[in-house]
């Protein structure tokens, strides 16, 4: 997925990727300080949380960031990986849905699919597969899902945009 990048966004990957989430968070609470309605800093909060696992909170600063920019499809994405996470397979549902309405991917399809799946709906989850193969016919995951319907995949082993922040 194309994200928007802030010029704080390299600052912030590097620390996260080297487990310094304790300084990451520091610095984007620093920056959001300043400019609270700023919706890419609360993006961005949420992506380092998200990254941290600790998905619940990371869900509170998505939701801000999609009241200060509710098409951001992405933190939509995002913000659907945190419900899952969280067990709120229908509200993730809806967000996921959401997020495809404003930028169609494949991968946001593959995990309608595996939801569907889970939930014990073959047809739904078919479906979602079928159709992330028609947006991109190379999407290898709904391609095994599709010859392996039976997979032990859970929803919340879905595609995940990582190391990619929201938008």
């Amino acid at each position: 997925m194309k994200i928007m990048k802030n010029d704080n966004s390299a600052e912030f990957e590097k620390l996260v990727e080297h487990g310094q989430f304790r300084e990451a968070l520091a610095l984007v609470d620093a920056l959001i300080d300043q400019s609270p309605s700023q919706g890419r800093l609360w993006a961005d909060r949420g992506w380092i949380l998200f990254r941290k696992e600790d998905y619940s909170t990371a869900l509170e600063s998505f939701t801000k960031a999609l009241a200060l920019f509710p098409r951001a499809a992405s933190t939509l994405f995002f913000r659907a990986q945190c419900r899952e996470k969280l067990g709120d397979l229908v509200e993730a549902l809806n967000d996921y849905h959401a997020s495809f309405d404003i930028k169609p991917q494949a991968d946001v399809l593959v995990n309608i699919g595996l939801i569907h799946r889970y939930e014990g709906k073959h047809d739904a989850a078919h479906a979602a597969f079928s159709d992330a193969l028609r947006f991109d016919p190379k999407c290898e995951i709904a391609l095994a899902l599709l010859q392996k319907p039976d997979s032990d995949r859970s929803p919340t082993q879905g595609v995940d945009h990582e190391p990619e922040k929201p938008d």
